[in-house]
């Protein structure tokens, strides 16, 4: 069979079964289209929804990296390097907010939107407009019994002119209706194209320019771990070539001091001299542990 483009508006003042054979298809697949809509409508909501989540999501984490300079830990001496640390995090994840929040905002403007307006105005007006062809065609049908209930006599001549009259403006009202239908039918093979394209493409393009955004905030957290993590591994790197290397205890302690993280300074490559002994490399003691060794090697 092949595809129907359209319904002819030529054929609706005939109303033929064959048009309304081919008018029933019409109007199944304006109600398929109705439901899937609602459907489609549901998951965008849903998916704007949890954009709008993960706003306040971000909001509450970057309030609670800030709060953790506020507890009074029982043991916090030297955490200084860990809140100006989770302070840098905090600017980073504001600056996510105010990218989530911009993508909710255009989510809104450009999927659920579109889609609303399809459903409210389009296929509102085809459901409106088959009410009133249903309305006009029962009024069609009850003035058409009306006239062939007419007994053919003379003296109810006076009569059949007014069923006559009333049959021409039912029928001119039905013809009036339908082309209106058809005409709401036809478009709406056309509009639900674009319906269905419009909000995806606002999706799709809110997502690329989140991502971007996204991507140079990933690139300043980079930044952040290293500024943090950097001066911890070297200290620890020290600290393994001060039990390779033997020392005295005073010796070890001004240099444990004077480079550990705490202490501000930075450490390089220079600061750490290679160790003569070979230690197994899977060997990393802890800083008191690293004391003691030495104190016995001496």
């Amino acid at each position: 069979m092949p595809a129907v483009d359209k319904l002819l508006l030529e054929e609706a003042l005939q109303d033929s079964p064959q048009t309304r054979s081919l008018l029933s298809v019409f109007e199944e697949d304006a109600g398929t289209l109705t439901d899937y809509t609602n459907q489609l409508l549901q998951a965008m909501q849903r998916v704007y929804g949890a954009q709008n989540e993960m706003c306040l999501a971000t909001q509450q984490l970057s309030k609670q990296l800030l709060a953790y300079e506020k507890q009074n830990f029982a043991l916090g001496k030297g955490d200084e390097e860990v809140i100006s640390t989770l302070h840098y995090f905090s600017k980073v994840v504001d600056e996510l907010n105010v990218l989530h929040t911009e993508l909710a905002k255009q989510l809104a403007d450009t999927m659920v939107l579109p889609i609303i307006q399809f459903r409210e105005k389009d296929l509102t007006e085809v459901s409106t407009l088959k009410d009133l062809f249903g309305l006009a065609s029962n009024e069609h049908d009850l003035s058409m019994a009306k006239y062939s209930r007419l007994p053919k006599k003379k003296e109810n001549e006076k009569v059949k002119i007014d069923v006559v009259k009333e049959v021409a403006a039912a029928r001119r009202k039905q013809h009036l209706s339908s082309l209106q239908y058809y005409c709401a039918l036809n478009a709406l093979q056309y509009r639900k194209r674009v319906a269905m394209m419009e909000p995806m493409i606002g999706f799709a393009h809110g997502q690329s320019r989140n991502g971007r955004g996204c991507r140079e905030a990933e690139c300043r957290e980079k930044k952040s771990r290293q500024l943090f993590i950097t001066p911890h591994v070297c200290w620890g790197a020290w600290v393994a070539q001060s039990v390779k290397r033997p020392t005295s205890p005073q010796d070890m302690m001004s240099r444990f001091v004077s480079l550990s993280p705490a202490s501000g300074s930075v450490l390089s490559a220079q600061s750490l001299e290679p160790a003569s002994d070979s230690v197994s490399s899977s060997f990393c003691p802890s800083p008191t542990c690293a004391l003691s060794l030495s104190l016995k090697n001496k």
